[in-house]
């Protein structure tokens, strides 16, 4: 990650709730996390 790059990420067992977190680097390298909400990604299937 880039300073003063974001990044949105998924944390947690895909069985489970999972917590979107927004990770941020600033420009001194710093790196810092915000837990953001509760999400559930499911996988995309074709029928």
């Amino acid at each position: 990650l880039k300073p003063g790059g974001r990044m949105v990420i998924p944390e947690g067992d895909s069985d489970e709730v999972q917590r979107l977190n927004l990770i941020e680097k600033d420009a001194q390298g710093k790196i810092r996390t915000t837990e953001l909400l509760p999400v559930r990604f499911v996988p995309l299937l074709r029928e």
